[in-house]
């Protein structure tokens, strides 16, 4: 079995890293058959999730993430849940956010890429 905790560990800390400051990096993370969902909004293969989020209308974001689990899941796959307050265009009021990523290894190698992503703000 391979060490899931480290590696929701190091994959959060590169996805937010990458997400604030460059969108468009993580398109190596999706293939054609993940999926994102983004506050309801469902989204199908890397071209449409990456234009999705490239698209996200503020110019500066900054997550903090206040706590996160890691499991193992079917087929060496990693379940990755995180939650935390995002701080768009500098603001000082956060918005809370909860993340679950499913992660699948990459067929023949010890990468993984996202195979489903859901995304929510909690705005209340």
């Amino acid at each position: 079995m391979t060490d899931f905790e480290e590696i929701g560990k190091e994959f959060l800390s590169f996805y937010y890293d990458t997400f604030d400051n460059n969108r468009e990096g993580l398109a190596d993370l999706y293939q054609e058959e993940s999926m994102l969902t983004y506050n309801g909004e469902q989204f199908k293969g890397q071209e449409s999730i990456v234009n999705k989020l490239a698209g996200l209308k503020f110019n500066s974001i900054q997550h903090q993430l206040n706590d996160y689990q890691s499991h193992p899941s079917l087929q060496d796959s990693v379940l990755v849940s995180a939650c935390g307050t995002i701080f768009i265009d500098n603001n000082e009021n956060g918005i809370n956010f909860s993340q679950v990523f499913l992660l699948a290894p990459v067929q023949g190698s010890n990468s993984y890429f996202i195979y489903n992503d859901i995304f929510s703000l909690n705005l209340n």
